[in-house]
């Protein structure tokens, strides 16, 4: 017997990484399932059927039910059909999870108005229009006697319940989504559905594409499996939940967390209108939290101790900032360099047709500027990744932007040099938080620059128990 028998459910995005692992749980704990994707490139371009197909076929293979819809969540009555799909094939809804996503990164001065829009409408207006078909459904059921416990499951961000630089559109939409979860959990509660929230961190083409593979020694608990994310997912799918509803929890490899939404930490008041004066004062001390009313003279030093916050352990070293390294050396080859044209939707005979390409006063064809994400891992120096301290489990976050000073040709060979561009800290409720921006330039044979990717990883510090000091403990 499993948590889903007699269930249907439908994944959006459920073709790949996260998604498709979701699927295939669903389907081992008895759900029929409808597996949506569009089957979109990272960057939403294209579409084809392949991805919802695959896993269709594994889920019936195993001898499960399983049914493939490829409607593309930003459009409305395209949600709807995506719902009806489940209807039509199963005859009744229990249980929406919300996945599917793109990525487009750029800096707020870089972006485009279509690169904003689409990621928003992908994750955001998708999320709305499948969960607003799926509520009028179950809404009109609950009306006609036939209520029953229904689930709804969204996929939020660290980028959007944190923030991340060079992420404008993405973390707007998923801080988006996790307000909606808290929405939706107040107006669905009295018809009997739950709406929960998880901010996964595991291994997808859009972390890939960020940190390369991050393949682990055999035998070893690989923290990034998109499957660590699928158990989280059917639980808060399934009755075995109960009432928990309105939640985001925070799940990387082994390490679950719950969110609170935005919540006052501090307060100053005063019974009449703030001057620029007294704001010029008071707003530092409210930033630094530093709001407290001063200690009675007679407390003693335990009691101090004892209200003393956990030490944590000590971040990157600032000293770090400007420090260099050679990194890796591209080659920038022209078919693979066509075929990943091809494969995001690019239709310009630039990227395409050499001889186009030459025509327009170009050696070869041109390098899609999207390309060198596949590159990523090299552009993070080793040496000075590993300098800075850091592991991948305590990373709970990454982004990455390009600054280009000229087009990418094939046949071009590369030199990237690696610095450290900045890094800072900030607390949060949940723990202090690392950000750490690494650039690497990318230099052609005469040493002129061509490109500079910036990658951004927020990284959780760690807490250290309480301090030794001659043989005792102390707070």
């Amino acid at each position: 017997m499993g948590c889903m028998d007699g269930k249907v459910a439908i994944v959006t995005g459920g073709g790949r990484g996260i998604g498709r692992e979701e699927c295939l749980l669903l389907a081992r704990e008895g759900a029929r399932v409808v597996v949506n994707d569009f089957g979109g490139a990272l960057d939403g371009c294209g579409g084809e059927c392949g991805p919802a197909d695959e896993v269709v076929a594994a889920i019936r293979e195993a001898g499960g039910e399983a049914a493939a819809s490829h409607e593309d969540v930003t459009g409305f009555e395209a949600a709807r059909k995506i719902i009806d799909c489940a209807l039509e094939n199963f005859g009744r809804l229990d249980a929406l999870i919300n996945n599917a996503g793109i990525l487009r990164d750029r800096t707020v001065y870089n972006m485009t108005e279509e690169e904003f829009d689409s990621v928003i409408a992908v994750h955001l207006k998708g999320h709305f229009s499948c969960t607003r078909w799926a509520a009028a459904h179950w809404r009109a059921e609950s009306k006609a006697g036939r209520g029953s416990p229904r689930h709804i499951v969204n996929t939020t961000s660290a980028a959007g319940l944190i923030g991340n630089r060079g992420q404008t559109n993405y973390g707007a939409a998923k801080a988006g989504i996790a307000n909606m979860t808290l929405i939706w959990a107040q107006e669905l509660e009295r018809i009997g559905v739950t709406v929960n929230a998880i901010a996964p961190i595991a291994r997808t083409r859009i972390t890939e594409a960020t940190f390369g593979a991050m393949e682990v020694e055999e035998g070893e608990f690989d923290a990034m499996d998109p499957a660590n994310i699928a158990p989280l997912a059917v639980f808060l799918a399934s009755d075995l939940a109960g009432e928990t509803s309105g939640q985001v929890f925070g799940l990387h490899g082994g390490a679950l967390e719950r969110y609170e939404p935005w919540t006052s930490v501090a307060c100053i008041e005063q019974d009449e209108r703030w001057s620029l004066e007294a704001l010029e004062r008071t707003v530092p001390q409210l930033v630094l939290g530093r709001v407290e009313e001063p200690k009675e003279t007679g407390e003693t030093e335990e009691a101090n101790q004892q209200q003393s916050p956990p030490r944590r352990a000590p971040g990157p070293d600032k000293a770090m900032i400007g420090r260099e390294a050679e990194g890796a050396t591209l080659n920038l080859e022209a078919e693979p360099a066509k075929e990943f044209a091809r494969a995001v939707g690019e239709t310009d005979p630039l990227y395409l047709d050499a001889e186009a390409a030459r025509a327009a006063g170009y050696d070869n064809v041109l390098v899609p500027p999207t390309y060198p994400i596949a590159f990523m891992a090299e552009s993070m120096n080793a040496d000075l990744f590993f300098d800075l301290g850091l592991d991948m489990p305590s990373i709970v976050h990454g982004g990455q932007e390009f600054e280009y000073f000229r087009p990418l040709v094939a046949g071009q060979k590369l030199r990237l040099k690696a610095r450290i561009a900045d890094i800072w800290g900030k607390e949060g409720r949940s723990g202090a938080l690392d950000f750490v921006v690494m650039e690497a330039t990318a230099h052609d044979e005469k040493d002129e620059p061509v490109y500079t990717s910036r990658i951004t990883l927020i990284s959780k510090r760690r807490e250290e128990g309480p301090e030794e000091h001659d043989g005792e403990e102390v707070a």
